[in-house]
């Protein structure tokens, strides 16, 4: 954010020491209060810099030769140079501020995603949960129907050591706190609502109702991908099988954190 605000600021200092550097860069009075204008109404109108790139530069450059031409300057002819460096620095403008929208929107996403304990940000607690993850295997086990159960983390060291102990190590909770909201974010929109999905300390569980191994495995690889994507990191998943890894639902939460763990120490090796 601080070099998109930078680069921005520099050009705009640019912008208006452009008449300074000849006749031959002299440009209309009224490119230098539109090209602002056009960059608060970005900076200021929620979602405009979302809008598709030839909509958010083609607009602006239409409306800027729609009201040079109507103020009675020249566009064309000889006077085509100095329309076409108008346009470069209007579009040159929307673009850079359009970054720094960019980058606005990712720390409003990430502070938003900071928020401890708040229950929209995570699923419920595993204490919360457990009760109906444990009806869910009794009906299984009652009704002889498969079930599968997945543990899901991430690799513990995350915040690098920039900072001293104190900061390092609320930089690396607010970190750890901002990535495990973005894989519940992307669990609960790949999941269907029948499955459940517990917060238990550093990782989630997550029950599949009437899926078998071959189902939950195929699963997991379609998670490590959307996840990946979507967070910029490669979880670590662990799974377990109703009846084929274990009968009791202790059994199945303790293979499948096994295999999470396991699939953790490997991270760690790899990443050494």
């Amino acid at each position: 954010m601080r070099i998109s605000v930078t680069v921005f600021v520099i050009w705009l200092l640019l912008l208006y020491s452009v008449g300074w550097w000849g006749e031959t860069l002299h440009m209309t009075e009224m490119v230098y209060v539109f090209a602002p204008l056009v960059a608060v109404a970005v900076l200021l109108v929620p979602g405009l810099h979302s809008l598709p790139e030839w909509a958010l530069f083609a607009a602006p450059l239409a409306l800027f030769l729609a009201l040079k031409m109507g103020m009675g300057h020249p566009v064309w002819g000889v006077a085509l140079p100095t329309t076409v460096m108008e346009a470069v620095c209007i579009a040159l403008t929307v673009a850079l501020v359009r970054g720094v929208m960019g980058e606005v929107e990712a720390f409003e996403v990430a502070v938003a995603n900071i928020t401890i304990g708040r229950p929209e940000t995570l699923p419920e607690t595993f204490v919360r949960d457990q009760g109906e993850m444990y009806r869910e295997l009794r009906r299984a086990r009652y009704h002889r129907r498969p079930m599968a159960l997945l543990a899901v983390g991430i690799e513990g060291e995350i915040a690098p050591v920039v900072v001293d102990r104190v900061v390092q190590e609320t930089q690396r909770a607010m970190v750890k706190q901002y990535v495990m909201s973005r894989v519940a974010n992307a669990l609960c929109d790949e999941l269907e609502d029948y499955n459940t999905i517990a917060h238990n300390n550093e990782h989630f569980l997550v029950l599949l109702p009437e899926m078998t191994t071959e189902e939950s495995s195929s699963l997991v690889d379609g998670l490590h991908e959307v996840i990946a994507a979507r967070v910029g990191i490669t979880p670590q998943i662990g799974q377990a099988s109703f009846p084929d890894d274990a009968a009791t639902f202790d059994g199945l939460v303790r293979k499948a954190v096994e295999d999470m763990d396991r699939e953790r120490r490997l991270a760690q090796v790899l990443q050494s």
